[in-house]
């Protein structure tokens, strides 16, 4: 703790390599009663989510502990619960120029696997043939990341015997360069943003949440002789487990190597509605990972609406803000002049307040007008009743959700929220402008057999 309410403490930061749900901070006061009454009390009573623990001694780099959202104190010990913590990260100016190499471990596991073939062998090696040749790196302002699969191994003993443990991992790694008089903090929240980027657009790809949840930094120790940088590191604790879908991706590996992932970066920095497409990947992707059917379709239909508002923003409205005025005027004027005669009065002053939904083009339309202008493929989308006469039935299914809790055909839901998936990966990627050749051969088949059990019906 810093400032006035400094009290000696000794803290432990605690996970599992391999889990990136666990992360326990505990404290142990050992100052005078004094001391640790007060560090207890500023525990308890901080206004802020987040602390900083600093040592004494000059070779401990400083931990700050955040998004603290649990506290339990039990005598002279306190149990921690923390979203993040940052070692090593301090705003301190770095004292030469000095290149680190950094290792960013994302979550599920599973995801850009290299195609080819693994041969386990007798002796205990694993011997890989890959079919598809290239790499996948990601040039940023920091530098040049590889994105890919590794591999991490380690020792246990069951019954006796030596068990070795291999464990498949998805990672960033690469060599950046720090110039004098820079920080790593202020570096690691560049580091962090650009990544976020490439977990985005990863989990449109693969159709569910990427996320990070490691950042570590490791000083290359031929460009610092004189001074001593230690390894820092943010860990970052998820909410659980994520493990891969079983599912055929939106674009494959094969599509990412040699400037694949690279060309869909570019083309989402260079777009004028980067946070839209952000949010729309956001709510798409999180559709595929919630534990009710409702739920996933609430978050696919809106990513579906503002897909749609991405190509045309004025599209949202049928008329410009000075025409609606003076439009909106003239309709309230009519209203208020048969108020009164028709006895409606109170009707009259409710249908008042839905005029400004006038303005608002439907959103069937909006969908359907975007559709059109980037030339998506909808044929196969509802092909036994037509594409706007299915809309309108998906449509119809989101707003009896939303405004009446009402759900009369949980496989039709089913369908349709297939279909609306497809649909919002297709927009997406037209406005992204990603080649039709280079979207996975086997991306649709869940909408084929829907489709396939639909012409059976």
């Amino acid at each position: 703790m810093s400032g006035d309410n400094s009290c000696p403490v000794v803290a432990t930061m605690e996970f599992e390599t391999y889990d990136p749900s666990s992360l326990e901070v505990n404290v142990l006061f050992i100052g005078d009663e004094k001391e640790n009454r007060v560090a207890s009390h500023y525990l308890q009573y901080s206004p802020y989510n987040y602390i900083w623990l600093q040592s004494d001694e000059g070779n401990i780099p400083a931990v700050e502990v955040l998004g603290i959202h649990r506290l339990e104190i039990s005598g002279l010990r306190a149990s921690i619960g923390a979203t993040a913590v940052q070692i090593g990260l301090s705003k301190e100016p770095i004292e030469q120029d000095t290149i680190f190499h950094i290792k960013i471990e994302l979550t599920p596991s599973g995801i850009l696997v290299q195609p080819g073939i693994r041969e386990l062998v007798y002796t205990g090696e694993t011997r890989f043939r890959p079919i598809v040749e290239g790499r996948i790196e990601v040039p940023t302002t920091l530098g040049v990341l590889e994105v890919g699969q590794r591999y991490a191994h380690y020792k246990s003993e069951e019954y006796g015997n030596e068990i070795t443990h291999s464990v498949q991992r998805v990672s960033l790694t690469g060599k950046i360069s720090i110039s004098k008089g820079q920080d790593l903090f202020s570096i690691n929240e560049s580091l962090e943003e650009n990544v976020n980027k490439i977990c985005r657009l990863l989990s449109l790809c693969y159709r569910q949440p990427v996320k990070l949840y490691e950042i570590e930094y490791f000083p290359n120790p031929e460009t610092n002789q004189e001074t001593i940088l230690r390894r820092a590191l943010l860990r970052v604790r998820l909410s659980s487990h994520e493990k891969k879908i079983d599912q055929d991706e939106l674009i494959n590996y094969r599509s990412l190597v040699d400037g694949g992932l690279d060309k869909l970066l570019r083309d989402y920095q260079d777009s004028n509605h980067k946070e839209e497409i952000f949010r729309v990947i956001g709510f798409l992707s999180a559709s595929y990972k919630m534990a009710t059917l409702e739920s996933s379709y609430f978050l696919a239909y809106s990513a579906l609406d503002l897909a749609a508002s991405i190509y045309n923003p004025d599209s949202l409205y049928l008329v410009s803000s000075g025409k609606w005025k003076k439009l909106q005027k003239q309709l309230r004027e009519y209203l208020n002049s048969i108020a009164e005669n028709q006895g409606l009065a109170d009707v009259i002053e409710q249908i008042k307040e839905k005029l400004p939904e006038l303005r608002r083009a439907s959103g069937d339309r909006r969908i359907i007008d975007a559709c059109s202008s980037l030339n998506v493929n909808v044929s196969d989308l509802w092909p036994k009743e037509g594409f706007e006469v299915g809309l309108k039935a998906a449509t119809r299914m989101r707003n009896e959700l939303f405004h009446s809790a009402l759900c009369e055909s949980p496989n039709d839901l089913s369908d349709h929220l297939v279909r609306v998936r497809t649909l919002v990966e297709r927009l997406l990627l037209k406005i992204l402008g990603w080649p039709d050749a280079q979207i996975w051969v086997w991306y649709d088949q869940n909408l084929k057999r829907v489709n396939l059990r639909a012409g059976n019906a």
